[in-house]
């Protein structure tokens, strides 16, 4: 038996998930190193962020992944930047208010900007990178925590 008082609509659809931009540079002159030169560990900042689109009618969320090209990192063999963003629209506003509309598209959008990191990357001389999983829900958390205490830093300076 099913049960018709269970709302079937989705909370919100998605449109459009698409490369929004991208950039790809060896950080030294590839043909200075052996081919097979190991990776190791580099700095990448992950950042997101929505913009309401339409008066509220959809939304646009934008992750970005970025090395930090002056990080003194002498081992780093690639930067790069990368954007996906994705197009939401018809949103139940009271299930996804724009905190959690933004998070939960994020999460979906990670494995998108994870296949394009490498497949940038593994067109460059030393083969892929391929991004770690995170939390993303504890990132955006700790993000908005720093955010709050910055402007609650700047509404009451120190004496």
């Amino acid at each position: 038996m099913v049960d018709s008082t269970i709302d079937e609509r989705p909370a919100f659809k998605v449109g459009q998930v698409f490369l929004q931009g991208a950039a790809f540079a060896h950080r030294r002159p590839p043909l200075g190193l052996p081919a097979d030169t190991p990776h190791h560990p580099q700095q990448i900042n992950v950042t997101m962020g929505m913009l309401n689109l339409n008066n509220g009618e959809a939304s646009q969320v934008v992750v970005a992944v970025t090395t930090v090209p002056d990080d003194g990192d002498e081992k780093a063999l690639y930067d790069f930047q990368v954007e996906m963003c994705a197009v939401v629209y018809e949103i139940d506003r009271i299930t996804f208010p724009d905190q959690q509309l933004a998070e939960v598209v994020a999460v979906m959008l990670y494995p998108f900007i994870r296949e394009a990191v490498a497949n940038i990357t593994g067109r460059g001389r030393f083969g892929p990178i391929w991004l770690n999983p995170f939390n993303v829900r504890k990132a955006m958390a700790d993000a908005l925590v720093a955010q709050q205490a910055a402007q609650a830093g700047m509404q009451n300076p120190a004496p």
